[in-house]
């Protein structure tokens, strides 16, 4: 069985821990956790940018599933309940922006983007400070900056979305839960009682990828997650339904768009 990414836990209202309540657009927190930590379920007033400059994390909504490597982040626009698990030891350093404040702008919907050097500088930069109470101005030119990086960030191809359909969210469910189930596409559809078209296109039409499109994602963000932990990637790729690393490198190559180890190099 593969690691598990679905469960929530019990829903708070967790600003006060989360950060500061201060009077500015944007505040960034440096957090660290320890391997295997999760927040809980909850939300906050503020849009967040989750950004880690070590470790990965996994976020869960109602709505998907998103896998956080190092060197991208992912936007959660306010009031958006989910859940975040680490992945290995996660030193964060993440932002909450106030929506208001920088009106469509913004994605409206979660979005896992790459951050380049200039964006990482900055929220490591805004973090550092975060106490300074001479530092306004620059908070706020650090800020504005930060905020039109997220705006013009390219997404990336590490969301997991969920179909509406509940006969297709018991069949997604079940594979993030346990990730090699190697059941066909028409053993899927007896399963859950759906003919094979109306499982193609329902899933097609709802998550924007075909079910094979999908499973593979799953698989190569499972396998992501257990090298992130410190599992050999022979191991790694037995545990998400591969029969060995060079069958799953060759699949990770064609939906990553580069080798294998230079995305694994930065986990």
């Amino acid at each position: 069985m593969g690691p598990q990414f679905h469960a929530f836990g019990p829903s708070s209202d967790m600003q006060g821990q989360h950060y500061p309540e201060i009077e500015e657009a944007v505040v960034a927190v440096p957090k660290e956790f320890a391997k295997g930590v999760s927040t809980g379920r909850h939300s906050h007033r503020r849009g967040q940018l989750l950004y880690a400059t070590k470790g990965m994390m996994v976020a869960t909504t109602g709505v998907g599933t998103w896998f956080v490597p190092p060197s991208h982040a992912l936007w959660i626009p306010r009031d958006t309940e989910h859940e975040v698990a680490m992945h290995g030891c996660v030193s964060m350093r993440t932002a909450y922006i106030d929506q208001d404040a920088f009106e469509n702008l913004l994605p409206r919907k979660c979005r896992v983007i790459a951050v380049n050097a200039l964006l990482s500088a900055l929220l490591v930069a805004l973090c550092a400070c975060l106490d300074e109470r001479a530092a306004v101005e620059r908070r706020r030119h650090l800020s504005a900056l930060i905020v039109d990086e997220i705006a013009n960030a390219a997404p990336t191809p590490f969301a997991l979305p969920l179909p509406q359909d509940r006969r297709l969210s018991i069949l997604t469910r079940r594979l993030i839960a346990n990730p090699p189930l190697n059941l066909d596409i028409d053993g899927w559809c007896l399963e859950v009682g759906v003919s094979r078209r109306t499982l193609t296109r329902c899933f097609l039409r709802q998550t924007g990828m075909s079910f094979g499109t999908w499973r593979r994602r799953l698989r190569l963000l499972a396998a992501a997650a257990l090298v992130a932990e410190g599992a050999p990637l022979s191991r790694a790729a037995m545990k998400v339904g591969y029969r060995s690393a060079d069958a799953f490198k060759s699949m990770a190559r064609k939906e990553l768009g580069c080798d294998w180890a230079d995305f694994a190099a930065a986990l």
